[in-house]
């Protein structure tokens, strides 16, 4: 169980602990009693074993079953039941113990081709995440990295009251955006991101583990302008949040991340709470819940997103002008004045002009040819390991054609022999699923955690869906075989295979 934690949390402590606190003497003591209970119960069937005789043992009737001498009520009471099936399951694994190397090939192949798939479309995942951000905009312009005179501040403030020199047609939406740390109350937030947190290093001790009223944790508070609040309304249905007031905030209801990777937490704000910035010595009033955003926080991970109007953010943080402001569709670079605009941007030095749409686009491009690459990979890898398998079964099927005669002719049905290949092929396809989960959590998991090294371990979870794809795959693959064969050993000829010995 401590190495399960260890695997799934990544945390040394509570498995040093048990390894500490085990009790080797009690557990030594266990085994040894488990193991005299186990002697006890097999002396009985030792004796019994002891005692039949090897004329009794050579009888045809007992040539596979154990019976002993005494006789319950007429009938032999038997030390192994005699089981068809179990004998079935003997044979398949006799069969593939004859050929190991092939044997191990397909497992591998297979095993292989099914990792390819799952840790293929992780790594997809994590670098082209389907992100819900500002990539519907065709144009970002960053217009300072922080906010001070030697980023021509001035200058920049002039050229965002003139519209950043566009025509007046060209709609703007600024995005001002800051980090910080606030204080909320305990009961606004959720236990599971209560645990993230501490988990992530964003919790101290002292909050997580005492009842405080209030902690701190880090967030993104945001400025919406007039024209921003009006789209949050009309994207939401909402007509309140054309209301909202100096010291009041709107308050995303999951936390928000960038990378669109990973569980997101809801928090339990209600209207009237309270959130204090201690650094500016302000209290904002939450006023509303929204579930949507008109415009995303840059780069930010599960952070809580506070909202308050253009105002209260310029007398918190004296910035005048929002870092961010997005274009939402294509300039019309006809008209001269956008042009010459456009040109004049791009040569100032603070400011950095990007186009998130194209961008968007281009990843989702790269994705789709990374996907066909990982399935046309995947599959060449399949594809040999179950030519590999059809070719092994059928050369073994060829070999053996007269031992398969000779079994149907002492009766065995035409069923029991398919009922042998469909248990080889389960054993391998048994076989493969266990190597291919085991290698491909822990390679997912590390993927997974260098990327996100912090709070990876807490976060992880396993493809599940990618690998009951790549799994459904490789048995459709087995199905196929199977039929084949079965349909070989059906057109097996007893007289004419038996007549050529």
């Amino acid at each position: 169980m401590a190495l399960l934690y260890y695997f799934l949390h990544g945390d040394n402590a509570i498995f040093l602990q048990v390894i500490k606190e085990l009790p080797f003497e009690t557990l030594a003591e266990t085994i040894l009693f488990c193991y005299v209970v186990m002697m006890m119960i097999q002396i009985p069937i030792i004796i019994q074993l002891f005692r039949l005789s090897p004329n009794e043992m050579m009888q045809p009737s007992r040539s596979s079953i154990l019976c002993t001498n005494k006789k319950k009520k007429g009938k032999e009471k038997y030390i192994f039941k005699d089981k068809v099936r179990f004998k079935f399951v003997k044979i398949a694994k006799h069969y593939i113990m004859q050929d190991k190397c092939l044997h191990l090939l397909m497992v591998l192949g297979n095993g292989v081709g099914i990792c390819i798939i799952i840790i293929g479309f992780v790594f997809i995942k994590l670098n082209y995440p389907n992100e819900i951000g500002n990539q519907n905009n065709a144009y970002c312009f960053r217009l300072y990295e922080y906010y001070h005179k030697s980023q021509n501040i001035e200058e920049t403030e002039k050229l965002y009251t003139k519209n950043l020199g566009f025509s007046k047609d060209v709609k703007l939406h600024s995005l001002y955006s800051n980090l910080e740390t606030v204080q909320v109350k305990r009961e606004c937030l959720s236990e599971k991101y209560m645990e993230y947190l501490f988990q992530s290093g964003n919790l101290s001790l002292h909050d997580r583990m005492n009842n405080t009223k209030e902690i701190e944790i880090s967030s993104v508070v945001m400025g919406y302008d007039e024209k921003e609040l009006e789209e949050l309304s009309k994207l939401t249905k909402k007509k309140d949040y054309n209301n909202l007031k100096n010291n009041e905030a709107i308050v995303l209801k999951n936390t928000y991340s960038s990378s669109g990777i990973g569980n997101l937490f809801q928090n339990t704000f209600r209207s009237g709470d309270t959130i204090k910035i201690p650094t500016r010595n302000v209290e904002l009033k939450v006023t509303y819940i929204t579930e949507q955003l008109s415009l995303f926080p840059y780069r930010t991970n599960r952070d809580l997103i506070l909202i308050v109007n253009e105002e209260t953010f310029k007398s918190i943080y004296h910035e005048e002008i929002p870092m961010y402001v997005y274009i939402k569709d294509k300039i019309d670079m006809k008209n001269t004045q956008n042009k010459r605009a456009y040109e004049k941007l791009d040569s100032m030095r603070n400011v950095v002009i990007s186009e998130p749409c194209q961008e968007y686009i281009q990843k989702q491009n790269n994705k789709q040819i990374d996907k066909i690459v990982i399935y046309f990979i995947a599959m060449i890898t399949i594809l040999i390991a179950g030519v590999l398998m059809f070719s092994s079964f059928f050369v073994r099927l060829h070999i053996k054609v007269a031992e398969y005669a000779m079994m149907k002719a002492i009766g065995i049905k035409d069923s029991q022999l398919k009922r042998v290949i469909c248990y080889e092929c389960g054993i391998i396809f048994l076989e493969i699923e266990i190597l291919a989960v085991v290698i491909s959590y822990f390679l997912t998991k590390h993927f997974y955690v260098t990327k996100y090294t912090i709070e990876g371990t807490y976060l992880y979870q396993y493809p599940l869906g990618i690998a009951l794809l790549a799994n459904g795959i490789v048995f459709v693959m087995f199905l196929l075989i199977v039929y084949l064969l079965c349909k070989k050993v059906q057109k097996i000829v007893i007289a004419k295979e038996l007549g050529a010995i």
